[in-house]
């Protein structure tokens, strides 16, 4: 058996089932998670030097309160850029 191979597939399985859920979340639902998610996420990460943080994809919390909210106090945030021919994530801040 090729466990590489094998671990692979059962991530992107895993990926493509947590997708398929996510998307009959109602928006409505998703805003009040997205938005307490923010809330949770000020108070915790608040003295925090540099973070690393994604832009929501559809159907993926919604976190750009969060990052406009660290971008105005000054506080430095990475977002990572892809390389898909490298198959490279580098944070940016």
């Amino acid at each position: 058996m090729n466990e590489p191979r094998d671990h692979h597939d059962a991530k992107r399985s895993l990926r493509r089932t947590v997708l398929e859920r996510l998307a009959t979340v109602p928006s409505s639902q998703r805003a009040r998670a997205s938005t307490a998610l923010v809330a949770r996420l000020t108070s915790t990460f608040a003295r925090a030097s540099t973070l690393m943080a994604y832009l929501a994809a559809d159907h993926e919390p919604d976190l750009s309160d969060f990052l406009m909210h660290r971008l105005a106090s000054g506080q430095p945030l990475a977002l990572p850029r892809a390389d898909w021919t490298t198959n490279r994530i580098d944070p940016v801040v």
